[in-house]
Formats: C-alpha cells, sequence, structure tokens
C-alpha cells in the first residue's frame, strides 16, 4: 500500500467514524433514524430449508417474490437446520434447532411468520400459506418501531450495529428482545431441484440467498424492560467477523443485518434492515463472464460485475488480463459513476479469438479513480469458445436428437439483431433411455449472421448416459456443415454466416421444372415433362405434411405459412419454398 492510499484510508475512516456516531447523536435527540409515527407491522420469515431438500427452491421463490411485493415490509432468514442440512457444505449454525423445536415444523420447506401461531399449536407453516398469513401482520398495528445502522471495518473485520427503538404504545408484555441476525448473500453450492428457482441458478451451482450466519445478541436476543409509550432508546452490540463459519467463508460484501423485536422467545412484533456504512472497504469484481453477441466476427466480449465496496462514487476502473497466458493486457472501464454499495457491470474492449477453438481468459480488478491501487485482487479465469460456420443457401436443417429426458431440451435461433426467428421444445420425455431425433427447417430470411443456442436445464447436455443425442445441421444439399455430439452442459452456441446464393431451386434440373402459384391457397401445381417420382412438403418443424406422387396438390387444409417442397424426379431433387396463405 502507498502512502497515499495510508493517508486516504486514514480520512475515510475519520470521516465515517464521524458520520457514524453523528447520527447516532442526532438519533439520541431527535430519533432521526427509527420513526416516530405509528406504524403497522413488519414481517420476518423465518424459512427453514436445507441443500438436500427438493421443494425448498420453490420456498425461496416464493419468498423471493413476497420480499420484492412488499419491500421493506416482508424480511426473509433463511436457516439450513434438520435432516436436508448437508454437512458438506454445512450451512447450519448453532441457532437453527432450537428455532426449529420452537416453531414445531414437521417438513421441508417450512416457515414462520413472526413466530406467530394462526392455527393450531405449531407456528410452522407450509409455504403456500405464508402469503396469506404475512397479509394478516402487515395489516396490524405496531406498539413499536425499529431501526438500525451498522458499520464494517473492511480490515478489521469489526462490526458494529446500533439499533434504535422507539414506543408509540405500551408494549404488550413487561419485557421485549432485541434480535440482531447476520446473514449473507451470493453462497454458490449445492442445492437439490435447484431449477424450481432457475434465477438463483449460476452454472450448475445455486446462489444461495439471506442464509444465516450468526445472532449477534444469541439465541433468543438482549431482554429491555423499558417498553413504554413515547420511550426511544438505542444499544450497540460488536461482533469480530471470523474468517469462515464451518468451512464456509464470511464474505463481507454480501453480508445483511436484520434486526426484530420480539416478545420473548416468540411473536416477532417487527423488523427492518440495517443500513451498512464501510470503513476500508474497495471495490470489487463479483463475476467475469462473455456477454452474449450476436456478430460471426471472431472476437467476444467479456463483462465483469463490479460492487462499489467503498464510501465514494467510483468513476473509473482498471482491469489486467491475459489471453491463453500471452503478455498482461490493461483495460480502463469507465462506466460513470458506480455509487457506494452498489453493482455495475463492466464491458470489455472486443477480445480477437479463432473460431472452434477454447481460450483461457484470466481478468484482474487492479485499480480506481484513476490513481488508486487495488491490492489482493481476486483474479477470475474464464474459458470461452466462438465456433463460426459458413453456410451458403436459403434452407437449412437442424436435427437434434434429445436424450431420455427431453423435456429439459429446447432451441432458439436467434438474428443478427438478437430477434429470435424459429424456437421449440420442451417435448416429452421417454420412459426409457435412448433418443428421439427432431428435424427442423431452418430458412433465413436474408444473407447475414445468425446464431443457434441449445439448451438443457439440467446442466449436461443430451448426451450422458441417458440417450447419445446430438446435434447436426445440413444445407439443403445434405452437406453437413457441423454437429456437436451432445455433451455442452447447459448451452451449445453457433453462430452461422448465411450466404444465399439459391441452393434452394432447381438445381438439378434448372428451367424443367415449375412450381406454382406461390403464394398458393387452394391447389399447388408442379409442371415438368420429368417423370415426377414424389413430392414432399415439409413444414418448418421438419415434419413430413404431404407426400404425393401428383402434379396438382390440394393444399387448402395447411395453415398459413412457410413450407419447402421437394419434388423428386428421374433426374435430381428439386426444392421450392412456398407461402401457404
Amino acid at each position: 500500500m502507498n502512502k497515499k492510499q495510508i493517508v486516504n484510508n486514514e480520512v475515510g475512516k475519520i470521516l465515517f467514524i464521524l458520520l457514524f456516531y453523528s447520527k447516532l447523536c442526532l438519533a439520541i435527540n431527535a430519533q432521526t433514524t427509527v420513526s416516530t409515527e405509528p406504524s403497522k407491522r413488519n414481517v420476518i420469515l423465518e424459512e427453514y430449508t436445507g441443500v438436500n431438500c427438493t421443494w425448498c427452491p420453490d420456498g425461496h421463490k416464493i419468498a423471493n417474490e413476497l420480499m420484492a411485493a412488499n419491500s421493506g415490509h416482508f424480511l426473509s432468514i433463511n436457516i439450513h437446520q434438520g435432516a436436508f442440512a448437508s454437512t458438506n457444505p454445512d450451512y447450519r449454525t448453532e441457532f437453527g434447532d432450537a428455532l426449529a423445536s420452537l416453531s414445531g415444523l414437521n417438513s421441508y420447506p417450512s416457515g414462520t411468520i413472526n413466530r406467530h401461531i394462526f392455527s393450531g399449536s405449531n407456528m410452522a407453516l407450509n409455504r403456500y400459506d405464508w402469503e396469506d398469513c404475512a397479509k394478516q401482520i402487515m395489516a396490524e398495528d405496531s406498539y413499536v418501531n425499529i431501526a438500525a445502522l451498522s458499520m464494517l471495518d473492511v480490515v478489521s473485520r469489526e462490526l458494529t450495529v446500533t439499533v434504535e427503538l422507539y414506543y408509540t404504545e405500551d408494549a404488550n408484555v413487561d419485557v421485549n428482545n432485541i434480535n440482531v441476525a447476520l446473514l449473507q448473500n451470493n453462497i454458490l453450492g449445492p442445492q437439490t431441484g435447484m431449477m424450481m428457482n432457475p434465477d438463483q441458478v449460476v452454472g450448475n451451482l445455486y446462489n444461495h440467498q439471506h442464509m444465516l450466519r450468526h445472532l449477534i445478541t444469541g439465541q433468543w436476543g438482549d431482554e429491555i424492560t423499558e417498553v413504554f409509550q413515547g420511550n426511544f432508546m438505542f444499544k450497540t452490540y460488536n461482533y469480530l467477523i471470523p474468517q469462515h463459519l464451518r468451512g464456509v467463508e464470511f464474505e463481507l460484501i454480501d453480508l445483511e443485518i436484520i434486526v426484530f423485536v420480539s416478545e420473548g422467545q416468540a411473536n416477532i412484533i417487527t423488523g427492518a434492515k440495517s443500513e451498512m456504512l464501510i470503513i476500508n472497504g474497495k471495490p470489487v469484481m463479483k463475476a467475469f463472464k462473455e456477454h452474449e453477441t450476436f456478430s460471426c466476427d471472431e472476437e467476444v466480449v467479456l463483462c465483469a460485475t463490479v460492487f462499489n465496496f467503498t464510501d465514494s462514487d467510483v468513476t473509473s476502473l482498471e482491469f489486467k488480463y491475459t489471453l491463453d497466458g500471452g503478455d498482461e493486457q490493461t483495460f480502463f472501464g469507465d462506466n460513470g459513476a458506480i455509487a457506494p454499495m452498489a453493482t455495475d457491470i463492466v464491458y470489455f474492449s472486443p477480445i480477437s479469438v479463432i473460431s472452434g477453438e477454447e481460450h483461457k481468459i484470466v481478468a484482474t480488478l487492479t485499480g480506481y479513480n484513476d490513481d488508486e491501487e487495488i491490492i489482493g485482487g481476486i483474479p477470475f479465469e474464464i474459458n470461452v469458445q466462438k465456433t463460426i460456420t459458413n453456410a451458403m443457401g436459403d434452407a437449412f436443417r437442424l436435427i437434434l436428437a434429445t436424450d431420455r429426458y427431453a423435456s429439459q431440451n429446447s432451441f432458439k435461433f436467434f438474428d443478427s439483431n438478437g430477434n429470435i426467428i424459429l424456437q421449440d421444445g420442451g417435448w416429452s420425455n421417454l420412459t426409457f433411455n435412448g433418443i428421439t431425433p427432431r428435424q427442423f427447417v431452418f430458412l433465413p430470411p436474408t444473407s447475414g449472421c445468425y446464431k443457434l443456442e441449445v439448451y438443457d436445464t439440467a446442466g449436461n447436455g443430451i448426451n450422458s448416459g441417458n440417450g447419445d443425442g446430438y446435434i447436426e445441421f445440413y444445407d439443403i444439399k445434405n452437406n453437413l456443415l457441423f454437429r456437436n455430439d451432445g455433451k455442452f452442459g447447459y448451452q451449445a452456441n453457433y453462430y452461422i454466416n448465411v450466404s444465399q446464393n439459391s441452393l434452394i431451386g432447381n438445381y438439378k434440373v434448372e428451367n424443367e421444372l415449375i412450381i406454382f402459384p406461390n403464394p398458393v391457397k387452394d391447389i399447388l401445381t408442379v409442371e415438368t415433362q420429368l417423370a415426377i417420382i414424389s413430392v414432399e412438403i415439409i413444414n418448418l418443424q421438419g415434419q413430413k405434411i404431404i407426400f404425393t406422387d401428383k402434379k396438382e396438390i390440394d393444399v387448402s387444409r395447411l395453415s398459413s405459412g412457410v413450407y419447402l417442397v421437394f419434388v423428386n424426379t428421374n433426374e435430381g431433387i428439386v426444392v421450392n419454398k412456398v407461402i401457404k396463405k
């Protein structure tokens, strides 16, 4: 660390301490952080979950939707506990079992809404009951308001949480309990049933959110007895954050503080999320990945997600990166200001690659605000491969052979502007291991770049022991343009650079056969002196709709759209694109 950094860090720390304690002083005299106005109760959902619980991601999804619909008034705490909470990784805490015992749960996922018993004798609720019970709580008046201000020193790992209470009415009991819960977001790890909540799936891992890591005030909170109308009070709690808990690292930038007031062990009156002030922080690169593009140029665009873990705006960023272990390059990102505790995505300049080859790119965030150095930035590594195929013609065939679990598969064709021009899937599963070849006709409207994306939601492709699936792409002459063996993880990408040269048409018997009218409404006529062996009409899904040897074909029952007409004669095959009105 250079001298300028040391001075800036010390000045920043002093300013933050002054700000922090000035807020506290103002609060003591005027209750500026906690509201003094009567208010409704906020909801605290304590959700009991585990990495081996198939239906738990659906509970997470429901909780996320309730938080989004009731911003600031619905707060969720995920408690990993019980038989479904695996010990590797071990997301449990010392507090989960006692909380679960209090709830009376008998299935997972379950949750308590403000530790309230709504019916029967147990607090635990089925996930489908959370919304209605939460509405009941949020409709009720709270006799106390709560707010919190937290300060985190990144270097010392010291966390200070100051909780403020204001009683708008007398409490219903003689003693309340202040509870301070330390949560952590963005913990990547395993999760059974993760595709029930696809928004939290990252590659083949699950992005765990709002995970309970510690109860700073102990199992049942800190008791207070001055619980009468008009009373304002604040209490400060300190916690030195360890490097890890049960082998799972504490990431400081992903911490979250929830505070709430309860009547003893049960009946949470209300809660709030704490504001967080940071000392000695720095910008942090959270993710590094390939940005989706639709260009057939031999280049990729990468993007870095950066979190401003500082007390001031970040106006510029410096990255160092290498391509395939070569010379280190520098990229300066300037996206405008990133506010404190905010996230932005920085897009790199295009990096040249070779089509079909895998490249390794390693990038590190090394500086910010022109001259502030970042020491110890974590390097991010990504492997990229861009396969570009040159294709000539007006029509092409995609053969997608799905394995047993075809419901997991689908595909999309995009044009150079990212518009979808053909898509299909998922499909019905087989009852046994095997494949189902599916054929689709791809008709690019113009020359240009097109992108094919094939998906597998399970992340193991279409050739992983449940059938030897594959992807093949042909031109209309049946020339194989590319093939994928089906082992591609979550997604396979191909860029197709189309040059139209009228391969579709009378390429073997030119001028000896005419198909009319086009567009057609009722009768399609094939006029030729050649001997017709067969006429096939195929839709864009590759399905054979009509098969005949006649020269006049009734197409009146066909749906409106585009079809391919294959006329097999004694001198060759003629293919035409026909529009049905």
